[in-house]
């Protein structure tokens, strides 16, 4: 156990937990003199913490190359999931997102973000040529288009966002021609317009259009952009300290403990409070990149590369729609945000992360 300690990249682990106990503090600070319930966020999300905790030592003590063997049972398993939650699934927010199991609500999208990240580190590492084929592309397109397709239908735009994003990740790394990058370029333009007019509901066109002009709907579609700027302007250098942030605490910041607790902590901690965020961020990438480089084997090069697709997009999504640099899509805050099933998904990929580096191979 001891030999298994000093393997372990502290450096990666430090910021990761540093950035959990920032999530808990916002959580506890909207909790103060709250009467709507968010002292409850904040013991759940205390128990989340100590049980992911747990599930990422696990899974970082496991050689990850096991992961390979499974990563077709993950993918059916959370495409059946997918499927049960249409018949008895809750419905929150217009979504019919979560599994209801006691005082843990569970969103099975997590799910299918590591049984896509394994199931294409396996298929594209299986690949000899240095580049990929319209073959490789086609198959791998309909693993990712399935569970796209279900998220979708529920409707959950932002999570699809991130499976899509996790496909085209991964398969620019494999290796792409410039040919096939400008028909792909060409091909999201098309879906794009084409969403606008077949796929979107209305208040996800609306979301587009608020955030062109936050001000055209200030009480209406533009409030969360708006309020969520006016509490990361508003906090200045050193922040307005725990519990006094007026946006948060008077419950001006819509989803203040989720989709925007960047703006919350930024309200409260200021710029001081969001610099470390963002360095603990950059920390981590730097620390994820280094284990890519000395990754022993592609299939665990591309588990790795696949996690930090997913996290920098989720972070870049989040930061930029509580700052008002991209639309609001309901996208968490990895490590920050409440929530269980996401807390728990992040530090299990983290996890496998870490055994790259444990068990890193010598060779290819």
């Amino acid at each position: 156990m001891y030999k298994y300690i000093t393997k372990l990249d502290w450096l990666l682990i430090a910021p990761m937990f540093l950035l959990t106990v920032f999530g808990l503090i916002a959580i506890y600070s909207l909790s103060l003199g709250d009467a709507s319930g968010v002292s409850n966020f904040y013991n759940r999300q205390a128990v989340f913490l100590g049980i992911s905790g747990c599930i990422f030592f696990a899974v970082s003590y496991i050689d990850y190359s096991i992961w390979k063997n499974y990563a077709g049972i993950f993918y059916l398993g959370s495409i059946f999931l997918l499927v049960l939650v249409f018949v008895i699934g809750k419905t929150t927010n217009g979504a019919v997102s979560w599994f209801r199991l006691g005082f843990f609500n569970f969103q099975p999208v997590e799910l299918v973000k590591i049984a896509l990240i394994l199931l294409f580190a396996r298929y594209f590492s299986q690949i000899e040529t240095a580049k990929v084929s319209w073959k490789h592309i086609s198959t791998s397109f309909i693993y990712a288009i399935i569970p796209t397709i279900l998220v979708v239908l529920q409707p959950d735009m932002g999570s699809a966002m991130v499976l899509v994003v996790i496909w085209l990740g991964m398969i620019f790394l494999t290796g792409m021609r410039f040919w096939q990058i400008a028909i792909f370029f060409t091909g999201g333009i098309l879906i794009v317009v084409m969403s606008w007019f077949f796929i979107l509901h209305d208040y996800q066109k609306q979301r587009i259009v608020t955030f062109l002009n936050p001000a055209q709907d200030a009480l209406d579609s533009g409030y969360n952009v708006i309020q969520a700027t006016i509490a990361v302007g508003s906090g200045g250098f050193g922040g307005m300290g725990i519990g006094r942030g007026s946006q948060s605490q008077l419950n001006f910041i819509p989803e203040r403990h989720t989709d925007f607790i960047f703006a919350t902590i930024s309200e409260e901690s200021g710029l001081v409070g969001t610099s470390l965020i963002l360095f603990f961020f950059g920390l981590i990438f730097l620390r994820m990149k280094d284990i890519v480089n000395k990754a022993g084997d592609k299939f665990g090069q591309l588990v790795v590369s696949g996690v930090i697709i997913t996290i920098f997009f989720q972070v870049w999504v989040n930061i930029g729609m509580n700052i008002g640099l991209v639309p609001v899509t309901g996208i968490s805050l990895p490590f920050l945000s409440y929530g269980g099933s996401f807390l728990i998904v992040s530090m299990f990929l983290m996890g496998v992360v870490q055994s790259v580096w444990v068990n890193k191979r010598r060779s290819y």
